[in-house]
């Protein structure tokens, strides 16, 4: 049995709006914790304002994720409010297998030649991996 942590940062005063992500959260890790990865309130480029991130990003997947999301959007009356986007996380600057996900290998080196070239004597970059996913 894997066990999960949870983290919620607020950044700002409470809001509804926040309340109703909450209650988006709980229900996706309720009904979908074998595919949830992580929910995220953010305000992007395209007006999504609510990142889901997980494993498998199959139409099947997504259709439940948004029939779930939209329930809780109906269910708080917060129309408007909520526009969820859904993210697998290999796709975020990650890949790998659920036992190791490790940084992109083109992305660390450009980080260790963007380093050596303004911080001159910059040895190498710790690459570690979170566990567990």
């Amino acid at each position: 049995m894997k066990l999960m942590s949870i983290t919620i940062f607020i950044k700002k005063q409470y809001t509804d709006r926040d309340k109703v992500i909450l209650e988006i959260a709980k229900e996706l890790f309720r009904e979908m914790s074998n595919n949830i990865i992580g929910l995220e309130s953010r305000d992007s480029w395209d007006g999504a304002n609510l990142r889901i991130i997980v494993k498998d990003d199959s139409s099947k997947v997504i259709d439940k994720i948004m029939e779930i999301v939209y329930k809780e959007i109906e269910r708080n009356n917060a129309y408007g409010e909520i526009i969820p986007e859904i993210v697998k996380a290999s796709d975020l600057l990650l890949i790998g297998s659920e036992e190791e996900i490790k940084p992109r290998e083109s992305v660390v080196k450009q980080i260790e030649r963007a380093l050596k070239k303004n911080l001159r004597e910059t040895g190498s970059i710790d690459r570690t991996s979170p566990k567990n996913f």
